[in-house]
């Protein structure tokens, strides 16, 4: 994109421009099916079905359906992008590795999330992220809605993350 000249920034993009951010980013991820609202079938996320519901980490708390409202992106392999904008200036990709039909569909575990900051994209939990506190937002033990979401940052930090999350996570 960067090379194109297109713009990275996805305050940029909206529905006064016409064009959602999504939908350009999807065009540099070929081969990647679009998931508009009104197609929300498998490769992408349904998320008005109550039956994949996704978790926070703990798997105790299903999160609100309007996180995945913003956009899909599916890719070939099953990873499923989904976008989130919960404010004008702020874009949030939660990033299912193993798509949605695939359990856990747990932040931390199979999903994780990044936000866009200062013109990069940061993995959530990182300085001036949204969710920096990892005792609330990455812990085994917090029963907080969006425990899980921070869990991107912890494990670009922690090689070890996964092999000690594998004790807590079943």
């Amino acid at each position: 994109m960067e090379v194109d000249d297109v713009s990275l920034d996805p305050t940029d993009y909206g529905s006064n421009t016409g064009i959602l951010y999504y939908e350009v980013l999807a065009r540099y991820l070929k081969p990647a099916k679009l998931c508009f609202r009104t197609n929300l079938k498998y490769p992408c996320y349904a998320y008005s079905n109550p039956e994949i519901p996704y978790k926070n980490m703990t798997g105790k708390v299903n999160l609100a359906s309007s996180l995945f409202d913003d956009g899909q992106i599916a890719l070939l392999d099953g990873t499923l992008f989904i976008m989130e904008s919960p404010a004008y200036y702020r874009t949030w990709i939660f990033v299912d590795l193993n798509g949605c039909d695939r359990l856990p569909n747990r932040l931390g575990y199979d999903v994780f999330v990044f936000q866009f900051l200062d013109g990069e994209l940061r993995t959530m939990g990182d300085k001036n992220t949204a969710y920096t506190d990892h005792n609330v937002y990455c812990s085994p033990t917090s029963n907080d809605e969006y425990n899980g979401i921070s869990c991107a940052q912890k494990a670009k930090e922690n090689s070890d993350y996964f092999k000690t999350l594998v004790k807590y996570i079943k």
